[in-house]
């Protein structure tokens, strides 16, 4: 069987759309987790950054 210029381009389309397709689906999770990890990791800077202040000013706490 044959394929003619057009139904060979109609089919890498096709293909390419599937391919395409399957990747979003499949990644969309992995997507949202790094999101979500993200966010936890912005927390922790950001508990990191204020304990570390803290601990810079100990010595005006420990002096009053």
């Amino acid at each position: 069987m044959k394929l003619s210029p057009r139904e060979m381009i109609i089919a890498w389309l096709t293909a390419a759309a599937v391919l395409i397709g399957l990747t979003v689906w499949l990644a969309e999770p992995k997507i949202e987790a790094y999101r979500q990890m993200s966010r936890q990791i912005e927390v922790a800077e950001r508990k990191m950054d204020r304990d570390q202040n803290l601990i810079d000013t100990r010595d005006e706490w420990e002096d009053r």
